[in-house]
């Protein structure tokens, strides 16, 4: 009888052998069990992240692992080729902002990858939707008060709350007390003018939504405020950040250690470590995770992210009172340069009779296009300038609709003066619509101030019962002066990592 069931046990061992499907789907059952480990997982391949990844692998933490939910590399620095043309655009992140205490900008001075793009109010053509071109005395006067009023603000300033009310009145202080011989109506459609630029610098739905203490917690890197990368854009800050990694690791760190197309759904704590999980259903155990995802990706997700409430209540409060805006370019790419060569931008002043019209016919977004800039790698290329609820709005409407509108646009404010032709490519920036990103970068409010929530409450890493940091923040939200920006970005990256460094330094 013994014999007999050894036998039958054999039987089946060597069936299962030769059925390599019941075998394999085991195995895969098996493997699909065990968790892949690693020393540091950084969730994000944008500037944060692969400063962070790279700076850990440069001083001996080479066991780290970038997950990526795109299917390309750099987050909200976006550098796209124009199809069957030589030359690139800027989709996302555009400029080095300043030099001095800048780390962007001395990583690219040192591979002499910068131009300067020089944004002279001379040089900028304002025109009214009436069609009427103002004079250059004119409008750089009024450019002049405007940045005179931004760039010095008084030692008071945190009493008026928002942006919008400093601006609106020291703007009409200085009108009423100098020497501006224009219409009421000119001198409206001017401060409006400002108001959206404002609002693509905040990246807020209007000035009054932007906190005052922007301008002082705000710090302005000294120097050339707009260099752009060149001759192969921003993407190009990539490949500086890694070239040390590169040649440590032996091989490229960008193709090797990156998993793309990945987004990973839930973080949880693991003994001393952490566990990730992905949409995919795979599953890392890693000692630390460095998470660079954007601050609108928290808002929508940080629940589902981080269950049980595993964030504590002050960073949920920064994660809900801190804002996120969004700010969208469209770019429309011409046969030919049909505007005058020192033109560097087209600013549009919209009358009331033509806003109120475009307003009636749903098309708010439309009047809210403030400018077109002139692209930087691109002589024949015109970038368009949306933010705030309009730009949300822009990017729900089909496409060939938004660029037929924008070319209505300029025929109805320059046709007149020039022959414009139609464009031979145009592209929109979707950054609010995916949610990988949901927006553009982050501002701060009244309600962040009255919430008493800053960046350092967001950047607190969660820590394990010993007290180790093992779930940490990075991104440009997470800095205190510098957000908004690539270079916060990239100091919060090596933040992060040299926070994890020096445990290691501790240890032994």
């Amino acid at each position: 009888m013994i014999k007999l069931i050894v036998y039958i046990c054999l039987l089946l061992k060597l069936f299962a052998s030769a059925n390599p499907l019941s075998n394999s789907s085991t195995l895969q059952k098996s493997q699909s069990a065990m968790p892949t480990q690693k020393k540091v997982i950084v969730i994000g391949a944008g500037a944060a992240g692969i400063a962070a990844a790279t700076r850990l692998i440069e001083n001996g933490i080479k066991d780290v692992l970038i997950i990526e939910a795109e299917d390309r590399i750099g987050g909200r620095i976006y550098t796209l080729d124009i199809p069957g043309d030589e030359g690139v655009l800027e989709i996302g992140a555009q400029w080095i902002h300043g030099e001095k205490n800048n780390v962007v900008f001395e990583l690219a001075s040192k591979k002499k990858l910068i131009g300067r793009f020089d944004q002279v109010f001379e040089n900028m053509l304002f025109v009214q939707s009436s069609s009427q071109v103002i004079d250059p005395e004119v409008h750089n006067k009024m450019t002049k008060l405007f940045y005179s009023i931004k760039t010095n603000p008084d030692e008071n300033v945190l009493e008026y709350k928002t942006s919008g009310n400093y601006y609106l009145t020291k703007i009409n202080e200085s009108l009423q007390h100098g020497n501006y011989s224009i219409s009421e109506d000119l001198k409206s459609q001017f401060i409006e003018w400002f108001h959206q630029q404002i609002n693509s610098v905040d990246a807020s739905d209007t000035w009054f939504q932007s906190s005052a203490s922007t301008m002082i917690e705000y710090w302005e890197c000294e120097g050339f405020p707009s260099i752009a990368w060149t001759p192969n854009g921003y993407r190009q800050l990539f490949t500086a950040l890694s070239e040390k990694a590169d040649s440590i690791l032996g091989k490229n760190f960008l193709e090797n250690y990156i998993k793309k197309n990945t987004e990973v759904v839930k973080i949880t704590p693991d003994g001393k470590g952490v566990r990730i999980k992905c949409d995919n259903n795979e599953e890392y155990v890693a000692d630390h995770v460095i998470v660079t995802v954007s601050l609108g990706v928290l808002k929508a997700n940080y629940k589902k992210l981080f269950p049980e409430n595993l964030l504590p209540d002050k960073q949920q409060k920064a994660i809900q009172h801190l804002l996120f805006g969004n700010v969208a370019k469209l770019y429309l790419k011409f046969p030919h340069r049909w505007w005058p060569e020192n033109i560097t931008d087209i600013s549009l002043l919209w009358n009331e009779t033509d806003k109120s019209d475009y307003e009636r016919r749903g098309l708010k977004w439309v009047t809210d296009v403030f400018a077109f800039m002139v692209s930087y790698n691109h002589n024949s290329t015109l970038c368009g300038w949306i933010s705030g609820q309009s730009a949300r709005d822009m990017e729900a409407i089909d496409e060939n609709f938004v660029k037929n509108e924008l070319m209505q646009v300029l025929r109805k404010f320059l046709g007149n003066k020039y022959t414009i032709p139609e464009p031979d490519w145009f592209y929109r920036s979707t950054w609010k619509s995916n949610s990988h990103f949901n927006g553009t970068y982050s501002l701060r409010g009244p309600i962040t101030d009255s919430m008493n929530v800053s960046a350092a409450d967001l950047s607190v890493p969660v820590v394990n019962k010993d007290n180790v940091p093992v779930i940490l923040f990075a991104g440009e939200a997470t800095h205190p002066h510098y957000y908004s920006t690539v270079h916060g970005a990239v100091e919060t990256g090596w933040r992060e990592a040299d926070r994890i460094i020096s445990l290691k330094k501790a240890v032994n």
